[in-house]
């Protein structure tokens, strides 16, 4: 007997990743699609694609061809979105890295991958230069400056017009995630653009996010979870989340424009940390629209706080129950809808 769920089935694009990311840039090249929080700096949907196609430029110069792989080791930032669409518009295949791993674990996956590439965050350029090196890596970027490494920004002083690579997107591949290794060593799981296109497609339907919703997110994009759902998924779907892994980043904010059920946009991301006080970031939620704030328990929702109510009378109540949270350490703001 076969089960059906609610929806009906799906149909799945034979095209490329970049391909389906970008086909409502168009209609929205004028809005803001990332903001970084910390400093309000924004890329708009027509700058996040003319930037991933400079990138692309830059990469195909320094020799980077159509099935090599580009290691990313590093908190979450715009740039990382930019750099995993580059990547993909050459052909390319990106490893993610956990940027809490050691100069070893990361030479292991590095290595285990076949990485051409390496780029990092500069809190990471000492163990990511010995990694480098122990893994043949042949050029090591940096987010930024350090020394030892070329800036990434280089690569955005391309012009947006990348060879033309013919993918296959049953075949190719476009993201190489490591598992996390539970039962043994962390293995790749190769992944291919009709595996993320298929996973996009399986979203639709689902009625999660609405235009003009705002959402929190902490997952990291070197995840499964952040990679296909948040950063690709949701870039159709609703959310796109930044979370800086070493202070336990907190990422906000996405307002979202429907185009289509399968063309629903990012709008704007807005990342903040948990430096910031608890006031900042309720100013912040009320500017952003954030409706809703899950509570995070060892990785589970163990309560939704109304953030109407926090602004409101219940106000007190919540303050107590997230200090209660910081004192244990427990991540206290994680994803909205």
């Amino acid at each position: 007997m076969i089960f059906r769920g609610p929806y009906p089935d799906v149909t799945i694009p034979e095209v490329s990743l970049t391909e389906f990311i970008f086909s409502s840039t168009p209609q929205l090249k004028d809005k803001p699609a990332l903001i970084d929080g910390p400093t309000g700096r924004t890329l708009t949907y027509g700058q996040f694609e003319d930037a991933a196609r400079r990138v692309a430029t830059g990469l195909a110069k320094k020799g980077f061809k159509k099935g090599e792989v580009l290691g990313i080791f590093s908190v979450n930032c715009p740039e990382y979105g930019v750099l995993f669409h580059a990547v993909a518009l050459l052909g390319g295949i990106n490893t993610t890295l956990n940027p809490l791993y050691t100069a070893e674990e990361a030479k292991a996956q590095l290595k285990n991958a076949g990485a051409k590439f390496l780029v990092t965050a500069a809190p990471f350029i000492e163990k990511a230069r010995t990694a480098a090196a122990a893994a043949n890596i042949e050029e090591l970027f940096v987010f930024g400056e350090a020394e030892g490494a070329t800036p990434f920004a280089s690569l955005l002083e391309n012009d947006p017009n990348p060879p033309a690579v013919s993918i296959n997107p049953r075949e190719d591949l476009v993201a190489l995630p490591y598992s996390s290794g539970t039962t043994g060593l962390p293995k790749g799981v190769m992944l291919t653009h009709y595996n993320l296109v298929a996973n996009m497609r399986q979203m639709d339907g689902l009625d999660y996010f609405h235009q003009d919703d705002t959402l929190l997110c902490v997952l990291p994009l070197f995840h499964i979870y952040g990679l296909v759902v948040v950063l690709n998924g949701n870039e159709l779907a609703g959310v796109l989340s930044e979370r800086d892994c070493v202070r336990q980043g907190l990422a906000a904010g996405k307002a979202l424009d429907a185009i289509t059920v399968s063309q629903i946009m990012v709008r704007d991301v807005v990342s903040v940390d948990l430096q910031h006080t608890f006031a900042d970031c309720l100013r912040l939620m009320h500017a952003r629209g954030i409706r809703h704030l899950p509570v995070m328990r060892n990785n589970r929702v163990v309560a939704v706080i109304s953030v109407r109510d926090l602004m409101g009378e219940a106000v007190e109540h919540h303050r107590r129950v997230i200090s209660e949270l910081e004192r244990e350490r427990l991540t206290i703001f994680t994803s909205t809808a």
